[in-house]
């Protein structure tokens, strides 16, 4: 599978493996790999390939912090919802909640 994605990837992943997988070997570098690829998915080539470059270009670890996704905007919370304080993220809260808001 992975002789494709990289024929499928083209350059400069081929040589962005060989790489990865000599520095973390194979288990660390395919996870590191499909980040590369979500951010192929989420930013798109014309951004990630050149970040790739100027890292593979000047022997830089291949961290690319400037594609982080940006933040999502935030959610609107039902009015109903918005007078409950939430303490903690316990299931058995939330259950306890729903149970009194069906009733």
């Amino acid at each position: 599978m992975l002789p494709e994605l990289l024929h499928d990837l083209g350059a400069p992943f081929p040589l962005v493996w060989a790489r990865l997988d000599e520095a973390y070997g194979p288990r660390e570098a395919a996870r590191y790999l499909a980040k590369l690829h979500g951010a192929l998915e989420t930013h798109g080539a014309g951004t990630v390939v050149p970040a790739v470059l100027r890292a593979l270009a000047t022997e830089a670890p291949l961290v690319l912090p400037d594609l982080t996704p940006p933040p999502s905007p935030p959610l609107a919370v039902p009015a109903a919802l918005q007078a409950i304080d939430v303490v903690s993220g316990c299931a058995a809260e939330y259950d306890a909640w729903l149970t009194a808001v069906s009733a």
